[in-house]
């Protein structure tokens, strides 16, 4: 049996080393921040007081309070390119265009080098090589088919409509308001078929 080589043991314990230590350390860290989470977590379940949303009691400022119900706004939202109006939270407008899209693949390719005159034999040489290639897709954002290695045949028009994304100002649950930081997280949408209300 061949013994093992005396340099490779060295390079093994040199790089090895601080790739075990980084991991422990990558591991206590992770474990650490989801045993405070975990801990802030089991806490919060313990100190949550269940209100009711009718009614505002100044005795809870500053606790951790979880109320349930549905949320309403009053305001109407209005898409005035479509003609829509209707009493929203929120009115998104998504506007997809069908467009060429540009997909680029990288290979390599042995090619016949320049031949040498102190040698027989024909040298090879490896380029890399780009194909191209473009089919049609849905996006809500315009694809320049101005930056396409191979833009003849494959141009996008310009955009006709653009997204557009409108939230009601006032959204309560009963007598709470929200704030703009819970309306974003709002997307629970429903879908408004165009062709249905014209």
């Amino acid at each position: 049996m061949e013994k093992p080589n005396p340099t490779a043991r060295i390079f093994l314990l040199i790089v090895g080393t601080p790739i075990v230590l980084a991991g422990v350390i990558i591991l206590i860290y992770f474990g650490y921040n989801l045993y405070v989470k975990l801990g802030a977590l089991s806490e919060g379940e313990k100190n949550v007081i269940y209100i009711k949303s009718d009614t505002i009691d100044k005795g809870n400022d500053r606790k951790l309070v979880l109320i349930t119900g549905k949320a309403n706004t009053d305001e109407f939202l209005t898409d005035s390119m479509f003609r829509i109006s209707m009493n929203a939270i929120k009115l998104n407008r998504i506007a997809e265009m069908y467009q060429w899209e540009e997909k680029v693949v990288e290979r390599t390719e042995t090619k016949p080098g320049k031949p040498s005159s102190f040698s027989k034999s024909v040298p090879t040489v490896t380029v890399k090589v780009k194909d191209y290639f473009y089919s049609k897709v849905w996006s809500s954002e315009r694809i320049n088919s101005r930056l396409f290695a191979k833009p003849d045949g494959h141009q996008n028009p310009d955009k006709e409509y653009n997204s557009n994304l409108q939230t009601a100002g006032k959204v309560t649950i009963g007598t709470f308001i929200i704030p703009d930081s819970l309306k974003e997280k709002m997307n629970s949408y429903e879908y408004y078929n165009l062709s249905e209300h014209t």
